[in-house]
């Protein structure tokens, strides 16, 4: 996929802006309108909507702005909706300002089972809001049969993608209508950007999103979306080595004494394995465990590493690790010790070595 330059003049290359899904020359096309400024996000938007293979994209300041953008123009004062939102990250506090803002009412699932989401479904319900692969747990829910219940209640099915990306699953080829991904992590890869996308099924949605996002001055600039796609040409190169070093780190951590549980959606014995096994291409480059020793033993692990970085951010090529606060452990069902880890993509040895030396000595 070529890089589009930040600024075209007619002494420019125009062939590096050609894109391959419309055969367009994007910068020419830039120049002649006079538009020079939406020439990166023009191209990262048609290149999404390759990937996720939707009509049309719509790329925003945040992911925020984008799960926003698609909640307002779907959800009206008294509506209902239905949440498989984690209680790690953004999703849930979108969802509670829409609550306190617009009057719309929010039932929070698990989405662990159709049943549970059948009986959250009310009169009123006009959304089902899922995620791909969920965080810390790394749950991973039956998209199809979800997107088939929430079609035949007559609702919109939105998916958060961001921990799987395109490489690993592409929600609307299980019904979803709009995917949502967080940019700053594994689409742009380099965890020195924030941004957020909306990829649609049909224009219809896109229209009437891009107009509220503009309205708002939500759009993505044009050094964002250029970022954006430098990180966007090595994804699947990179998804390739975080779901091996994943895979590898994770049974490494299955095996060490001081650990007492690993979850990460290729292990056998996880309870959405076979799910994921038939949903995503492989397992994902997140995972969590449990170190013996609680809430002080994790918080030891997460100052001693020295190559790992102790950071909430996710996606980026290097292992980030994070001890999230008791309440969100509470909530999914994980004990005090836990640590999530975004597994870079670093050698595999020296992570483990590493991890060797931050965790607590069975000896």
């Amino acid at each position: 996929m070529p890089l589009p330059p930040l600024l075209h003049d007619r002494a420019g290359d125009p062939g590096r802006c050609s894109h391959e899904r419309t055969g367009a020359n994007l910068a020419s096309l830039a120049v002649h309108s006079g538009d020079l400024t939406g020439l990166a996000p023009q191209a990262l938007e048609t290149a999404l909507a390759d990937l996720e293979d939707g009509v049309a994209a719509l790329a925003t300041t945040t992911g925020a702005a984008a799960l926003d953008g698609v909640l307002a123009c779907h959800l009206r004062p008294g509506d209902h909706a239905v949440a498989q939102c984690s209680p790690y990250g953004g999703g849930r506090a979108r969802f509670r300002a829409l609550e306190r803002t617009r009057g719309v009412r929010i039932s929070y699932v698990s989405g662990r089972s159709t049943r549970e989401v059948a009986e959250a479904i009310r009169p009123t319900t006009r959304l089902l809001y899922l995620e791909t692969l969920a965080s810390p747990s790394a749950d991973v829910c039956d998209l199809s049969a979800m997107t088939s219940l929430a079609r035949g209640a007559g609702l919109t099915t939105v998916v958060d993608n961001t921990f799987a990306s395109p490489v690993l699953c592409r929600p609307l080829h299980h019904g979803a209508d709009v995917v949502l991904h967080l940019t700053t992590a594994y689409i742009s890869g380099h965890t020195d950007l924030t941004g957020g996308v909306a990829v649609f099924a049909d224009e219809q949605r896109h229209h009437r999103v891009r107009g509220r996002i503009r309205a708002l001055g939500e759009e993505a600039d044009p050094f964002t979306g250029w970022l954006t796609l430098r990180g966007l040409r090595t994804l699947t190169l990179r998804m390739r080595q975080h779901c091996q070093n994943a895979g590898a780190l994770a049974l490494r951590l299955a095996a060490h004494p001081a650990v007492v549980a690993v979850h990460w959606p290729g292990l056998p014995d996880h309870p959405c394995h076979r799910v994921a096994s038939r949903l995503l291409t492989d397992h994902g480059g997140l995972l969590a465990f449990e170190v013996d020793g609680g809430h002080e033993a994790a918080r030891r692990f997460v100052d001693r590493v020295t190559l790992a970085q102790s950071s909430t951010a996710l996606g980026g090529m290097e292992t980030l690790v994070h001890h999230p606060e008791g309440s969100v452990l509470r909530a999914v069902g994980a004990g005090e010790g836990t640590v999530r880890v975004s597994v870079g993509i670093e050698d595999l040895d020296h992570i483990w070595s590493d991890f060797v030396h931050a965790l607590p000595s069975p000896w």
